[in-house]
């Protein structure tokens, strides 16, 4: 086998490789995104219902805001290890897309005719902008996270709305720092 067939099967298996790696993120994104719509859903739906109270010793009233104090947090907690997994997916898909440049650059080292021009894969980008304005699923999921944290206080905590609000903004910044030294972390391990 010739190095440049042994290249172009590395630079297509590491792009497959990358792609599923993609697939595998949305899937998450979009479990987290479902189950989250389908909880608040079914909350609205019990707490817009239409029957009577049952004769149990706990008030309707009181054991929605229990449950939605509850959903609440399990959504938290899913989505804080759903942004975990993202960030880590990220990582892989950046090293990815690192071996696949330093594929491209060895393959071009071994090309006999050369080439004219520089070689760049073009690619519309959004520099200049901040990482966590560019809204990835790690940015989105960490908004979601940043909610459910801001509705847990308003609900058990009994938190003004604007304090409420500002823990979720924290929680948002806490996790872009958390997202930024998982990075750099990858970065130097590779």
């Amino acid at each position: 086998m010739k190095p440049e067939d042994l290249l172009l099967a590395d630079l297509r298996y590491f792009g497959d490789a990358r792609l599923r790696n993609e697939e595998v993120g949305e899937k998450r994104f979009s479990f987290f995104l479902t189950l989250t719509t389908a909880a608040l859903g079914g909350l609205v739906a019990l707490a817009t219902c239409d029957q009577a109270p049952s004769p149990e010793a706990i008030s309707r009233p009181e054991a929605i805001s229990r449950l939605e104090g509850a959903v609440y947090a399990i959504l938290l907690c899913i989505g804080l290890l759903t942004y975990c997994r993202m960030l880590q997916r990220n990582c892989v898909t950046d090293e990815y897309a690192s071996t696949l440049d330093y594929i491209r650059e060895r393959y071009l080292s071994l090309c006999p005719e050369g080439l004219k021009e520089p070689y760049k894969v073009p690619l519309r980008s959004w520099r200049g902008l901040p990482k966590w304005l560019k809204g990835g699923y790690a940015e989105t999921i960490g908004a979601i996270n940043a909610i459910l944290a801001a509705a847990l206080m308003i609900r058990y905590a009994h938190l003004a709305v604007l304090l409420a609000v500002i823990v979720g903004v924290v929680l948002y910044l806490a996790q872009t720092a958390v997202a930024i030294v998982w990075r750099s972390h990858s970065r130097e391990t590779t």
